[in-house]
């Protein structure tokens, strides 16, 4: 930034280039993550009861009603269950991925 500013660079080009392009990877790590928690607190809440009414479709709902089925049809709640695993776990792979893309440290000369 006082490199930018004492060759007399306007402030939305410092902002841009020496402040943005650095913080972009962050945000988009932190934007995913909070993705994949909303995910998680979604299954919980409809897991519990407290989510979305019976018509509605989530998965929580799903795994829960498939409780009770167990050892009858496991399927019932295990394919809700391994659905949300594999949301949460794709989100955090595309975090993981935008964040190796977008680091201005990672990127070779």
């Amino acid at each position: 930034m006082e490199a930018g500013r004492s060759i007399g660079l306007p402030d939305h080009t410092l902002i841009w280039r020496y402040l943005a392009l650095n913080c972009i990877s962050s945000v988009f790590v932190y934007l995913t993550l909070r993705f994949a928690q909303s995910i998680l607190l979604g299954a919980i809440l409809s897991f519990l009861g407290l989510g979305a009414q019976p018509p509605a479709a989530e998965l929580g709902m799903m795994a829960s009603s498939g409780r009770n089925e167990l050892f009858i049809a496991p399927h019932i709640a295990t394919i809700p269950s391994l659905a949300i695993v594999v949301i949460v776990l794709c989100a955090n792979i595309l975090g993981d991925a935008l964040r190796d893309l977008l680091d201005p440290r990672l990127r070779k000369l």
